[in-house]
């Protein structure tokens, strides 16, 4: 896969051109034919992880597996057999040829990163946010505020018409002040106007 969303080296601050934000390459089977794709980030992107998920997308984090990272081999291996998009800071996992889609994720802010990433990997036909837990990766179901009573605080049951849980791990989701903000941000990388 080439990288055509990803613009010309800009200069740094050293004049000589600096490194893209995003490198990929990926061969077949490194994403569903049509689908949107789905990733798993090593144990350097746990953020990125987290904001793909906010953006929808499927996203397994190397922390998530065992709770420390699983090495090289495991997600090689993940990465390979569930057709995932690695996305990585090391190099030489970037280079591995076992692993069948990659992409190297250059040392950045996160919102940086993922423009890149959405930038190379043309993202923007497959955003759907708030439809995955950010913390846990599952999908999220509406909710039925009758069900939540000592799950959530009286006061945003009271407040709040709609309420979304995770099919995984049960956290569940409203529209409150961090909505907005995650709305903010959803609306600032898509490039849209978001109503206040």
């Amino acid at each position: 896969m080439s990288n055509p969303g990803t613009k010309e080296p800009e200069a740094s601050r050293h004049g000589q051109p600096a490194a893209p934000l995003c490198h990929c390459r990926a061969s077949e089977g490194a994403a569903p034919i049509g689908g949107p794709p789905r990733f798993l980030c090593d144990a350097h992107l746990g953020k990125l992880a987290r904001r793909l998920r906010l953006l929808g997308f499927d996203t397994l984090f190397a922390h998530d597996l065992s709770g420390a990272d699983p090495g090289d081999e495991v997600l090689a291996d993940i990465a390979g057999t569930e057709g995932r998009i690695l996305l990585t800071r090391d190099r030489a996992l970037f280079e591995d040829p076992a692993v069948p889609g990659a992409c190297y994720m250059s040392q950045a802010p996160v919102e940086a990163q993922l423009r890149a990433l959405i930038g190379a990997l043309r993202l923007h036909l497959h955003i759907a946010p708030f439809t995955r837990c950010t913390c846990c990766n599952g999908e999220l179901e509406a909710a039925d505020p009758a069900d939540l009573a000592g799950r959530v605080p009286e006061g945003v049951l009271r407040r709040q018409a709609r309420f979304w849980r995770c099919r995984g791990c049960g956290r569940v989701y409203w529209e409150g002040s961090h909505y907005r903000r995650m709305r903010e941000l959803v609306g600032a990388l898509m490039g849209w106007r978001v109503p206040a």
